[in-house]
């Protein structure tokens, strides 16, 4: 099969997958889509405007001067703020990332095959079976960033074969670099996975390198170029980490937030359907099975997909691990092993499907696996279709029906507002209270929504570069919360008089205000380093 035809079909499943939503017409919130949408906006408006707050969110999260995109995938947010304002509403930027997130996925998926020599009909049925999967899908219903994530990680899992496959060249500088400051950029809990599986398995790859000094001292040098390349992000850290205390995202009980293999119903993020199900466990059996037989790429890949099985499993005490080492808190969920798992077993599919290529066993695997992805294929497809269909009609979304999840919001409006040209109207209509990144020690979603989405209307609110001016009318003289978090630095003017800052419990701001007519004069500047650091990266990327 040709490159180019088998593009064509690559790219018929993905505009596949999108049809449920463009035939209902319909727009998906699923957990964090609110969440990513404000940090999005805010970039947008930012390019829209000219003014560039990097630190800062003036316009998103109901213009509270967050710090949030500092901390999570800034780039990111700007490009995807870019398209925001090319699609002009939400619903065609849905449609336009969801393409081009399927083929980012198939592209890297692509670059790891030419490694591996993967024939060109066999990467075709392999990047379907992906698509078809978590990896995909979870992005497609529920805006799940670990989707995003996952693409830089593909490169990681290249990378790794590359260790192993090519010991006499086994470190190329400009591909571990890029690939490790593209998972920083986009994910800092991919970076985690990414620091987690390369360290041991670089250390372990050595004892078969044939130059270790060399290669060594270009891991060195990939490690510098990386710090350059990720400058916006690590300086922005330091500085928000070192004037503040913030809170991490809220974590729930581990033991619950596990995979559910041979399971079909995305609504839950850990989903592992069936027909992925049988190839993960076919595939880290048959490692074990033909063990002698396999060579080292496939050894170390077996070994690696077993413990990110365990790891996304109870078969991990995880509730009491984390009684004892609470930094263990950091990975949140441990289904999100599981996005990883799906690209090392699909390396691993490669792997045999060049070590047997020559056999007559490989026709009845590639009928095996095209039955199997096809029916993958058609269980997404019918679980995107019902996701999409069900709830149309309204706002289509399982938790803005659920106070206690902290999502409140008119249904009957929502849905007319993320199709709407302006940007703002979604993002104001429905909200998913966030506590993350704030300095406060209430962590309570919903009392957030309570003191900040809810009472919204009632401010009037202007900014101007690192300032943003507040204006309502109160009936009485009292103490009230009002809607600007509270970091190092803030700077409050109310009613022409300079006040101290007070911290309510959780992170915003509280103020005494007058009888009658009350405004308020919000400070908060970004120090020079953070333009600088920007400056670096975009400098760096470009060279």
């Amino acid at each position: 099969m040709t490159k180019k035809k088998s593009w064509f079909l690559i790219g018929m499943i993905i505009l596949l997958l999108q049809l449920p939503m463009i035939w209902n017409h319909s727009v998906n919130l699923g957990g964090d889509t609110l969440f990513h949408y404000n940090r999005i906006y805010d970039a947008a408006i930012q390019l829209r405007s000219g003014n560039f707050q990097p630190l800062y969110s003036f316009y998103g999260f109901n213009g509270t001067i967050r710090v949030i995109n500092a901390l999570y995938s800034p780039m990111l947010a700007y490009i995807l703020g870019a398209i925001s304002l090319i699609s002009g509403s939400w619903f065609k930027f849905d449609l336009v990332v969801n393409v081009l997130l399927g083929i980012s996925i198939s592209a890297t998926l692509w670059h790891m095959f030419n490694l591996q020599k993967v024939p060109n009909n066999w990467r075709v049925l392999l990047i379907g079976l992906v698509l078809s999967s978590n990896n995909y899908v979870s992005w497609l219903l529920q805006h799940q960033f670990n989707v995003i994530g996952a693409v830089p990680l593909i490169l990681i899992v290249t990378i790794l074969v590359r260790m192993y496959q090519e010991p006499q060249n086994p470190i190329n500088v400009i591909e571990l670099s890029c690939s490790m400051a593209l998972v920083i950029q986009v994910h800092m809990l991919s970076t985690l996975l990414a620091i987690l599986i390369l360290i041991p398995l670089t250390i372990l790859a050595t004892y078969w390198w044939q130059d270790k000094v060399k290669n060594w001292f270009k891991i060195i040098k990939a490690v510098m170029i990386t710090l350059f390349l990720t400058a916006n992000i690590w300086w922005p850290y330091l500085y928000v980490t070192r004037n503040n205390v913030i809170n991490t995202p809220g974590t729930s009980k581990m033991s619950g937030n596990v995979t559910r293999f041979f399971e079909n119903d995305y609504a839950w993020n850990g989903t592992v359907n069936w027909p992925l199900s049988i190839i993960v466990f076919t595939i880290l059996v048959a490692g074990l099975t033909l063990w002698k037989r396999i060579n080292l790429v496939t050894r170390v890949l077996t070994v690696l997909g077993w413990i990110l099985l365990v790891l996304q499993t109870n078969l991990v005490p995880w509730d009491q691990l984390l009684g004892h080492w609470p930094v263990i808190a950091l990975i949140q969920f441990p289904f999100r092993f599981g996005f990883l798992l799906i690209i090392v077993i699909i390396a691993l599919v490669g792997q045999y499907i060049v070590s047997y290529e020559k056999m007559d066993i490989t026709r009845i695997g590639m009928t095996m696996l095209t039955v199997i992805t096809v029916t993958g294929l058609l269980v997404s497809y019918n679980n995107i279709w019902q996701w999409n269909s069900n709830f149309h009609s309204d706002i289509t979304t399982n938790i803005v029906r659920n106070p206690s999840n902290g999502q409140i919001g008119s249904t009957i409006n929502a849905k007319r507002a993320f199709f709407s040209r302006d940007l703002q109207r979604g993002i104001l209509t429905s909200s998913r209270g966030s506590t993350d990144y704030l300095t406060g020690s209430n962590k309570d979603y919903f009392k957030y929504n309570e003191a900040v989405f809810l009472p919204n209307s009632r401010f009037t609110k202007k900014v101007s570069h690192s300032t943003e001016v507040l204006s309502w009318e109160a009936n009485n003289k009292t103490s009230i919360t009002v809607p600007i978090a509270v970091y190092k630095g803030l700077s409050l003017e109310l009613n022409g008089q300079k006040i101290n800052v007070k911290r309510g419990e959780l992170g915003l701001a509280i103020i005494n205000q007058k009888s009658g007519y009350n405004k308020l004069i919000a400070r908060q500047i970004t120090p020079l380093s953070i333009f600088i650091s920007y400056y670096v990266t975009i400098v760096v990327w470009s060279i």
